[in-house]
């Protein structure tokens, strides 16, 4: 019965691939700054827009997704497809219908995921092997191990990823967002969610601590003029079905020596790596909201940021604030609220947090007293704050060639403003100014070279800041084997960079 079902399947992804062979053409993307001659790109054409691209190495081709828009009602509808792409032939291998559009590339299938179902795809073939009872929020190959949530019940389960068979399950408030997790070692992993949990991979849930990491609002609440800036590497996962709680009450999870430190809305808490709790500070006089908790100096720095989440919006939430703590016993050794009651951005500095709003930037020294000094922005002279860059990222053009702002100077801590501009801070002064639309941003290294994005082209530049090809694509593209793939609404482009 199975072979029957497999050969059908098989002779579907056949007659796909005959219907949809001829959307096929050739596009010039470009032109090469060495040869001058046009960049010419392989061009599929598809009913709907393309929604999800990724890049398989291992058998040198790519898996994408497309997704049919409703402009109606603005939002993304559940009617696709799913194909493969060879990147030796630049030919499309299958192409099939799907009800599930986010995709995940492992050993051995390809993941499509919504938020009810997930599924393994034969890779070859584009059939459907396995079905999970639930969203995927964590792969781990080399265990050969998923974990999946199914949120009507509050349900983890882990599954054999070779085969979908049930290793265990257990209970997990998914009521609360997964602000974080972390690996305490090769099988055990540690989940931020409605408190903390522990997890082994192989045999289920170790222990469990619960705290609050969310709240329902007493009030009206007011919403950010900018997203959270989220730049600790949270791994989060949102799981909650409730958009009217505010969320990410929290921290990341620190691990320092094999002690645990996890911040939720009421508590600092301590932890060993057999659930144990050290030490628990109270933290309820602190309006907590996301925040950033690292080690300095053999103290814990608290470094609140004052925003959260609701629903998909960012929120103000309380003031940015520092607390040191004594790693050994929680006690509080310093406490210093921001002069900046809102921050639109931050970045670490050597031992120094530096952060911002709209009207001034802030330089906070965390290994001595906290001590906060200002940087007014005059709005007439340089307009008001956006953010930060960071001047190993940004390129410039500088007498006939395109070098990072870090290679100007390493010094100077670079931020954008409404007025388009880029300055950069030394010694407590603004000193340096680039238009932003003048600056080209890195995508990733290829080989020998580096590849830019500005404006709506793409850049490929040598390691000697040296201009190769321009390409016109302003879309994110992914590198595989020496060609690039861009999404551009219901095309998507290929470009071979061999002797370009």
């Amino acid at each position: 019965m199975n072979s029957l079902k497999n050969i059908l399947q098989l002779l579907f992804v056949t007659i796909s691939f005959v219907i949809n062979a001829q959307k096929k053409q050739t596009t010039k993307l470009g032109n090469s700054a060495v040869s001058d001659q046009p960049i010419i790109a392989t061009t599929f054409l598809f009913d709907n827009p393309v929604y999800k691209i990724v890049a398989d190495t291992n058998n040198n081709c790519v898996y994408f997704t497309t997704r049919k828009y409703d402009n109606t009602i603005k939002k993304y509808i559940n009617i696709g497809m799913c194909g493969k792409i060879d990147a030796d032939e630049d030919s499309l291998f299958w192409f099939k219908n799907v009800s599930q559009f986010d995709i995940i590339n492992t050993n051995p299938y390809l993941i499509l995921s919504n938020t009810n179902k997930s599924s393994a795809y034969n890779k070859e073939f584009g059939y459907d092997h396995i079905n999970f009872p639930g969203k995927i929020v964590h792969i781990n190959e080399v265990q050969n191990i998923v974990l999946v949530i199914t949120n009507n019940t509050n349900k983890l389960s882990a599954h054999l990823l070779s085969t979908g068979n049930l290793i265990w399950e257990t209970t997990l408030n998914n009521e609360q967002h997964w602000t974080d997790l972390k690996y305490l070692n090769d099988t055990t992993i540690l989940i931020a969610a409605s408190g903390l949990t522990s997890i082994n991979l192989k045999t289920g849930k170790n222990w469990e601590i619960p705290l609050e990491t969310s709240l329902k609002p007493n009030g009206p609440i007011l919403i950010s003029e900018n997203e959270i800036q989220n730049k600790n590497n949270l791994n989060s996962v949102e799981t909650a079905t409730n958009n009217s709680n505010i969320t990410f009450l929290s921290s990341n999870i620190l691990i320092n020596n094999k002690e645990v430190y996890f911040a939720s809305k009421d508590y600092l808490t301590a932890i060993d790596s057999t659930g144990k709790i050290i030490w628990q500070q109270d933290l309820k006089k602190y309006q907590l909201s996301q925040t950033i908790l690292s080690i300095i100096n053999d103290e814990v720095l608290l470094f609140n940021i004052g925003k959260a989440k609701c629903g998909d919006k960012s929120v103000v939430y309380g003031k940015p604030f520092l607390l040191k703590f004594n790693k050994t016993n929680g006690t509080i050794n310093s406490d210093q609220t921001s002069k900046i009651e809102t921050i639109f951005d931050f970045v670490n500095v050597n031992n120094s947090i530096v952060f911002a709003n709209k009207k001034a930037i802030s330089t906070t020294d965390i290994t001595n007293a906290l001590f906060e000094s200002i940087i007014e922005l005059d709005e007439k002279k340089y307009g008001q704050f956006k953010s930060f860059i960071n001047p190993n990222e940004f390129f410039v053009e500088r007498e006939g060639h395109i070098v990072p702002l870090s290679f100007i100077n390493p010094q100077f801590i670079f931020f954008v403003t409404t007025n388009d501009k880029v300055y950069g801070v030394s010694n407590h002064k603004i000193e340096y100014e680039y238009h932003f639309t003048e600056l080209y941003k890195k995508q990733f290294d290829i080989n020998k070279a580096v590849l830019l994005k500005g404006g709506t082209k793409h850049f490929l530049v040598s390691k000697n800041f040296e201009l190769l090809s321009t390409i016109n694509s302003d879309q994110t593209p992914i590198y595989l084997n020496y060609k690039l793939f861009f999404s551009d609404k219901k095309k998507l482009h290929v470009v071979s960079l061999q002797n370009k």
